[in-house]
């Protein structure tokens, strides 16, 4: 008999021994293979103890994320899930529970409790994400021993029915273990270091802000007081009628218009002054905020500080929160104790996260609240806490997006996206419900302020003899390969290019990773390689990064090579803006991503399964008069990928967004003032450049 389980537990144990004792009319059996995902220590070396006396197997199941694919196309599940699988799970949470999760949705709060049930990821336990991967995960274990069914022990999870036809398909049985862990688990929440104790304290504070939310604002408040001191709620540069605009950027505190990444890259190329933003990814250093007040840029932290820092502008908070009147759904005896309480838990979080913005738009006169970052559902109550203070949400696009994802679903006022044309429908498959849908072109870095540096830098290879440059551009990767694309990926990627320069006089590679800062330690013994790679002076890393990430636009390393490679299919953000640059560019596809569009222009030719067949061909390529026709050509798309291609996306948000202000400032609505940017973008771009969503 197999049995599988999530985390062997001393609980999940007693469970499996009551279990096989139920099953088995109180006679031990011999022959039982217990596989675990994760485990305690205590409660491995227990189960290892009783099997040697038993006779049982006890082993943890060893699996890796690019291993774990679709039988026929190859798809890594991964991918799959937020693509494909989610949007039957909604199909039929919107089935079976149709006065919670609507078809049309009346309000923000039914539209954040669906992105609740549906986003988290596969790093999120609880997740259905996660769950359905497990289930694969197992599927693919049960495939390789040659069985036909097996026992899966899990943790309780809410909307187990939406997945469960999943485990019925491919032979598993479930039994689902009750627990402690809270609604709201963090990827951490169930490592092995956690304490009970730790748990303890995380129900009883999901409980406490479900039932006394106020005593637990108050005991967070004195907390955070006693912790850092008494800190200004409302710096006094923030004051004074001027209306701003709150911005959550990437943390890259940038000043200066060179083409590096900056929270300002908008105002740069557009004649929106600095002195209306508010910037709120910012540490709350005494080196950050010097250097924000040189600059006269005003900002706000959002987290605690680590340490106290005078005249630090910091938001704590709201002081309260209105009594919660518990909406009531039609049909919820069919809920279990779980969900009824997820429920509960969700509808707290929303109105706590849309009072903490409410008030914080007050405080500091924020009329606009511009972001990137769209994944979560706490997007959607920061969108109805602007609208109750007469303030507009809006949303940019940062990657690069063109098919209907779950995680992407977002309600807001205003998007501006790079075409209408091509993320139009999309958003529309989603759900998403936007009052504008604004397209401005790519909006990146102005990369023409960056061509010297890269001629520098192209240079300096020339001069040691290489006479064809790639650049190379990755991921980040994380420890745990399970549930991540691990680091045996980006160092096999690694490896193969950097063993070409060793062997090949002629070739220089510039790498640009997305974290620099772990890069060598990420590669293992293949840094030993690169740093062998860097002595020829035939090889760079462009390494410098914020605190959050590398602060080079990855066109940089596009404009001083030949050629550019994206090493990863479903994030092309980077191939993207290399293509729009001129600049030929290759797309590997190891995910097997075969749902893209991109194959439209030519697999051998723009997209690759391997890097190993990518490298054959450029040689094939670069040694043939002729070349290979269309190699790294995106021109068949680029037009509605963006329909402007003339690099001042960027200056139409940053314009759009000076005509909001404008309008906050004389006095004027939201609902006029939005209604008046649009015609004037309308009038200078084209009627076909907005559209409403939803």
């Amino acid at each position: 008999m197999k049995i599988y389980i999530e985390k062997l537990t001393i609980w999940s144990l007693l469970i499996i021994l009551g279990k096989l004792f139920q099953l088995h009319r109180g006679e031990m059996v011999q022959n039982i293979n217990i596989l675990y995902i994760d485990g305690t220590p205590g409660a491995v070396a227990l189960a290892q103890r009783i099997g040697s006396l038993l006779g049982w197997k006890v082993s943890q199941l060893s699996f890796e994320l690019m291993d774990i694919r679709e039988e026929n196309s190859g798809e890594i599940i991964r991918v799959s899930i937020p693509y494909d699988y989610l949007w039957k799970v909604k199909k039929y949470l919107q089935q079976q529970y149709t006065e919670i999760f609507q078809r049309t949705y009346k309000n923000n709060l039914d539209l954040y409790i669906e992105k609740s049930a549906l986003y988290p990821s596969i790093l999120s336990p609880g997740s259905l994400s996660r769950v359905i991967y497990m289930y694969h995960v197992i599927a693919e274990d049960m495939k390789q021993q040659e069985v036909d069914n097996c026992l899966l022990l899990m943790f309780d999870h809410a909307w187990k029915q939406s997945v469960q036809v999943y485990a019925q398909k491919l032979g598993i049985q479930i039994h689902y273990i009750k627990h402690f862990y809270p609604i709201k688990q963090s990827p951490s929440i169930q490592n092995n270091s956690r304490t009970m104790g730790q748990l303890l304290k995380n129900h009883a504070k999901e409980l406490g802000i479900m039932l006394i939310p106020n005593y637990v604002l108050w005991a967070k408040n004195y907390w955070e007081r006693l912790r850092i001191g008494p800190v200004p709620v409302v710096k006094d540069t923030l004051v004074g009628g001027s209306s701003k605009i709150a911005v959550f950027g990437k943390g890259a505190l940038n000043f200066k218009n060179d083409g590096l990444f900056s929270d300002l890259f908008f105002t740069f190329q557009s004649s929106l002054k600095k002195e209306k933003l508010v910037l709120l990814r910012v540490q709350g250093t005494e080196d950050a905020i010097k250097h924000l007040d040189q600059h006269n840029v005003s900002y706000c932290c959002m987290t605690p500080p680590r340490y106290r820092v005078e005249g630090l502008n910091y938001y704590s908070g709201p002081q309260k929160i209105p009594n919660i009147e518990y909406k009531q759904y039609e049909g919820s005896g069919q809920l279990s104790t779980l969900e009824r309480r997820w429920l509960k838990y969700h509808q707290v979080e929303y109105l706590y996260r849309k009072s903490y913005w409410k008030e914080f738009a007050h405080q500091q006169n924020i009329k606009v609240f511009h972001t990137w970052y769209k994944y979560e559902a706490g997007h959607i109550a920061v969108t109805e806490a602007l609208r109750e203070t007469g303030g507009v949400m809006s949303i940019w696009q940062l990657p690069f997006e063109e098919i209907p994802n779950v995680e992407c679903i977002i309600s807001a006022d205003i998007a501006f996206c790079f075409s209408t044309q091509w993320s139009g429908n999309a958003e529309r498959l989603q759900g998403s419900k936007i009052l504008y849908h604004v397209s401005t072109g790519f909006l990146g870095v102005n990369c023409e302020l960056l061509r010297p540096k890269a001629l520098e830098l192209r240079q300096q290879l020339h001069a040691k003899g290489v006479q064809k440059i790639v650049a190379c551009f990755d991921e980040n990767s994380l420890d745990d390969s399970r549930w991540h694309q691990g680091h045996k990926l980006q160092q096999e990627n690694y490896r193969l290019l950097l063993e070409k320069v060793l062997r090949h006089p002629w070739l220089g590679v510039i790498f640009k990773p997305k974290q620099p800062r772990t890069l060598r330690k990420r590669l293992g013994d293949v840094a030993i390689l690169l740093e062998d790679a860097e002595q020829t002076g035939r090889c760079m890393v462009l390494e410098t990064s914020t605190p959050y990430a590398s602060n080079i636009p990855p066109v940089l390393a596009g404009l001083v090579a030949d050629v550019a490679i994206q090493g990863h299919m479903n994030a092309g953000t980077t191939a993207l803006e290399c293509a729009l640059a001129g600049i030929p560019t290759l797309v590997v596809d190891r995910e097997c991503f075969r749902r893209s569009r991109l194959y439209e222009l030519g697999e051998g030719q723009v997209v690759f399964r391997s890097y190993e067949d990518l490298w054959e061909t450029l040689r094939e390529h670069w040694n043939s008069p002729a070349g290979v026709p269309g190699l790294g050509d995106w021109s068949p798309l680029l037009e509605e990928l963006d329909p402007f291609r003339d690099g001042r996306g960027a200056e139409r948000m940053g314009t759009y967004l000076r005509w909001l202000i404008q309008g906050f400032d004389q006095g004027l609505d939201r609902d006029t003032i939005m209604a008046d940017a649009a015609g004037k973008y309308c009038k200078q771009w084209g009627q076909d450049k907005i559209q409403s969503i939803g």
